[in-house]
């Protein structure tokens, strides 16, 4: 016999290999893809929630209320804009206790007016966006 050689086979005789490492089971491919499915969708559907509670964050859980408002060359008296913005808020399903907004020296694009007040139990700053000189404007409650 020589060495390395097996006497009834005159192959060389190679060690043993070590054996291969044992992978764990990670299921199918389409088991992954189902799970990775249900939970993109959930949390698609958990981004969609916190979308709606962080835009409907006003006192009526809605956005921006719209309206039109008497004006003249004078701009708008506070207490005329007061109870603009009482009355769109309540219209709207709010329950304005209280509310003090500035004088407007004049109204036109870009002019903004920041109204403090308490709506529905709560303390809130109402924006008052002037969209023309018509007196169009965008309430914000913030």
């Amino acid at each position: 016999m020589q060495h390395g050689t097996d006497a009834h086979n005159p192959q060389p005789v190679w060690p043993a290999m070590p054996p291969q490492p044992v992978r764990a089971d990670r299921g199918s491919p389409s088991k992954l893809a189902i799970v990775s499915l249900v939970l993109s969708g959930i949390a698609l559907i958990g981004v969609i929630a916190l979308l709606v509670l962080f835009l409907g964050g006003g006192p009526d859980g809605g956005g921006p209320l719209t309206g039109k408002l008497a004006t003249s060359s004078a701009g708008v008296r506070g207490a005329d804009l007061e109870d603009v913005v009482t009355n769109r808020i309540t219209d709207d399903g709010g329950d304005v206790e209280a509310m003090r907004c500035p004088d407007v020296a004049s109204v036109a694009q870009g002019v903004v007016a920041v109204c403090h007040g308490s709506i529905s139990g709560d303390d809130w700053a109402v924006i008052v966006y002037f969209e023309d000189a018509q007196g169009h404007y965008t309430l914000d409650p913030i």
